[in-house]
């Protein structure tokens, strides 16, 4: 009985931690402005406040409130956080735009006390995602009997998933697609192309799906005789 609830307890446990670890993200657009919240009203009634957002270890912006009402903001790209964080607990940080960086990364708040001492007060997890163009497909010269078919995106992030149908259901033959992910050095955004080599009718339909998780976006040609 006792072995019983022991073992329960440490489901019980494990499955609270994977809840636990569970993180939503918050979505920020190649290009728009985004606000990643952070509400602290605790440090309402204090003043002399000094708080520090930082991007995993780089510190983005540095800002202090001090009791004669003067407001000192230091930042990179152009980051802000509200003048009167202090009164109305919103420290949320705003970015201006949003850059195609790593798919996933970390911004936390540290209130900086006396000593230089750091506090974490929240983190908010950032992905950044960008719509991928309509796909464009086409069919190219024949190599013996098999059939090509040519499909291209462009401008998305973070890369895609492509798939292919015959006939709105049928998967390609296996080794018959060959997939490019191209990283554009200007922008990171990412190009994707894609070849179908297969044997199929003129009487069937193929279809380029291209799928972007993070933008919950599935965009989709077909091509038809």
């Amino acid at each position: 009985m006792l072995v019983a609830l022991w073992r329960t307890g440490l489901l019980l446990s494990v499955l609270t931690l994977c809840v636990c670890l569970e993180e939503e993200c918050i979505i920020g657009i190649v290009g728009q402005s985004i606000s990643l919240p952070c509400f602290y009203p605790e440090l309402s009634p204090f003043m002399n406040i000094s708080i520090e957002w930082r991007r995993d270890d780089e510190v983005v912006l540095r800002s202090v409130w001090k009791e004669d009402g003067n407001v000192e903001i230091c930042s990179i790209n152009k980051f802000t956080v509200s003048s009167d964080a202090p009164v109305t607990g919103n420290f949320s940080l705003k970015l201006p735009t949003v850059d195609p960086k790593e798919e996933k990364i970390y911004y936390s708040l540290f209130m900086i006390s006396p000593g230089n001492q750091s506090t974490p007060l929240c983190t908010v997890c950032l992905r950044t995602a960008a719509s991928f163009s309509s796909p464009l497909l086409q069919r190219e010269a024949a190599q013996g009997d098999k059939t090509v078919f040519l499909c291209h995106s462009s401008g998305g992030f973070p890369k895609p998933a492509v798939y292919w149908l015959i006939n709105d259901t049928q998967k390609p033959p296996e080794g018959s697609v060959t997939t490019l992910t191209a990283s554009l050095p200007d922008s990171r955004l990412y190009n994707v192309t894609s070849h179908l080599t297969a044997n199929i009718s003129k009487e069937s339909s193929v279809s380029c799906i291209i799928e972007n998780l993070f933008m919950k976006e599935t965009l989709s040609s077909t091509s038809c005789e």
